[in-house]
């Protein structure tokens, strides 16, 4: 291990540097993307759930940075800068671009803005975990690029990223069918009211999902130059992925939630101390998956 005098800190400065740059903008362009001024939101009006939405945003971009922040030994310092910052710029807007993807589609017949400025705190759960899915993802698939950049495996990893966010959105969707389906009354009615504990559940979910997502990317042998079948055989892995998580969480809930119906407890009687277990149980599992596969 290297003594700290023996540190290349023009390297550490330009990162250092860069992840300042960086982390500010998307404090700022939190304000910007919405129409408001962050400043007011946060330190005159104490808005609760717009912080939180925006530290979902903040943690999803410190994701994306760290993918690529190993240094590569071909590149001059000011290389390694630039790259840094564009793929931190390419970081960002595909975190916006995955925020409109689940306003449109996900979450289509609610208001994001009314509500999260409104104060509703389950619409900021629900924002933060959409933002931290996404960039869970975008730190995989640019882990991959970083290391060998080409033309090829631009397509070929953007396809898996689009492709990604239609599971995510489907996951998402699905949650919600289930919910309304059990005659809770519709979900995003119940996000609309600020059901915290709904909010939480489907958290825990969508970023369980997520991390096997990101974590089957290493998994396909096919040369990024054939597009087509490295995604197909991407997607074979994160559906077996997907459904084991369902039955590890499945099993582990039947002896954590003994006695409890978590269901019934998120639904009816907005049990938040429930749903952060369920969603603990879900990650964890994840987390659990993620090592086995690595």
């Amino acid at each position: 291990m290297a003594e700290w005098w023996q540190w290349d800190w023009i390297h550490l400065a330009l990162e250092v540097g860069g992840s300042l740059l960086l982390l500010t903008l998307l404090r700022f362009s939190q304000g910007w993307w919405e129409g408001v001024s962050s400043q007011t939101e946060l330190a005159e009006r104490d808005n609760v759930a717009f912080g939180i939405s925006t530290a979902g945003s903040l943690l999803a971009m410190a994701l994306v940075i760290s993918s690529v922040m190993p240094r590569q030994g071909n590149l001059s310092y000011l290389e390694q800068g630039l790259n840094l910052v564009m793929f931190g710029l390419v970081g960002l807007l595909l975190i916006r671009v995955s925020l409109w993807v689940n306003d449109r589609f996900a979450i289509d017949r609610i208001d994001k803005k009314q509500h999260i400025l409104s104060g509703n705190v389950a619409m900021a759960l629900t924002d933060a975990s959409a933002a931290l899915s996404a960039a869970i993802i975008i730190r995989a698939l640019l882990e991959k690029l970083h290391r060998d950049p080409s033309l090829m495996g631009t397509v070929s990893y953007g396809l898996i990223y689009l492709a990604s966010l239609a599971i995510l959105t489907g996951i998402s969707r699905w949650i919600q069918y289930l919910h309304d389906r059990k005659g809770y009354g519709p979900f995003q009615q119940a996000i609309e009211q600020d059901q915290r504990s709904v909010a939480l559940s489907h958290t825990g979910v969508v970023i369980a999902a997520a991390l096997i997502l990101a974590a089957t990317v290493a998994l396909p042998e096919a040369p990024v130059d054939e597009p087509l079948t490295l995604v197909w055989s991407w997607f074979g892995f994160s559906v077996g992925g997907l459904l084991l998580l369902t039955l590890w969480q499945k099993l582990l809930s039947a002896w954590v939630m003994v006695k409890i119906n978590p269901d019934k407890e998120i639904a009816l009687q907005d049990n938040s101390g429930v749903a952060a277990l369920e969603a603990a149980q879900w990650v964890g599992v994840a987390l659990l998956l993620c090592a086995m596969i690595d």
